[in-house]
């Protein structure tokens, strides 16, 4: 058994190509290219504003902040 302390990057970048916590994280960076793609297209296609482009600018910023504090990874539980 392994403490959080004994967790870095390189760790969980191999347990994540071994689909071991795939279910548990989110990347920052997929999460945040993903949101931008659905905010791209929702704004191309006329999407209601309320409804969709504002929950998609609020993705898009979160995101945007993780990744700007250096977090690679967002947990789903």
């Amino acid at each position: 058994m392994c403490s959080l302390m004994d967790i870095d990057d390189e760790k969980v970048q191999q347990l994540v190509q071994e689909n071991l916590i795939r279910d548990r994280l989110l990347v920052v960076e997929d999460e945040l290219r993903k949101y931008k793609q659905k905010l791209s297209d929702a704004e191309w296609e006329g999407l209601d504003e309320e409804e969709v482009i504002i929950p998609l600018r609020k993705s898009v910023q979160h995101y945007e902040m993780l990744q700007g504090k250096g977090i690679l990874y967002e947990p789903t539980f």
